[in-house]
């Protein structure tokens, strides 16, 4: 993953509990307590390490740290550079949704190792929108949760998520959004 992630993961962890929180986080795995390269690449195994000690740091479970991170993630991108994007990529947040792969395919051109998700938006006729995540990474499910919820607060839209994890007869993770 690129470092854009393990910063902010860095960030939301002294953000909410200070340096010395961090400080344990790299020391439990190993990593230097610099600041990550936002463009350099770092092995996925790095940041699940250090999501997973944040997590712990922080009291939390995996799953409620990445739900945070996700949301973080939303606010923590626009003030490092991509806000803009973020606005270009809709009016609301389905439309939003509905470019993520076009917004990913844009950043792999200068991100020659970006291994990005893919996004099926699928809207039902019951108001109902499923959206179908597909990632070679397992385990990020919380993680989307925690950014369409950001999304929805950005667009100022109020949304309920239903998190259906890949199981043994899916190849990937989907998610039901009913808007309220």
């Amino acid at each position: 993953m690129y470092g854009l992630i393990n910063q902010a993961v860095k960030d939301l962890v002294v953000s909410t509990a200070g340096t010395p929180a961090w400080e344990a986080v790299c020391k439990e795995t190993n990593v230097s307590s610099i600041d990550f390269g936002h463009l350099s690449p770092y092995p996925d195994q790095m940041t699940y390490s250090l999501v997973k000690s944040a997590a712990t740091q922080l009291d939390d479970t995996l799953e409620g740290f990445l739900q945070k991170l996700g949301r973080y993630w939303i606010l923590f991108t626009a003030t490092h550079g991509y806000g803009e994007i973020l606005n270009l990529l809709g009016r609301d947040l389905i439309s939003c949704l509905r470019n993520l792969n076009h917004m990913h395919a844009h950043l792999g051109a200068s991100l020659p190792e970006l291994q990005p998700p893919r996004f099926v938006v699928e809207e039902k006729s019951s108001g109902m929108t499923l959206l179908h995540y597909y990632s070679h990474r397992p385990g990020m499910g919380a993680l989307v949760v925690g950014i369409l919820e950001g999304l929805a607060e950005k667009f100022e839209e109020q949304i309920s998520i239903q998190f259906h994890p890949r199981g043994s007869r899916s190849d990937h993770d989907e998610f039901e959004i009913t808007f309220i």
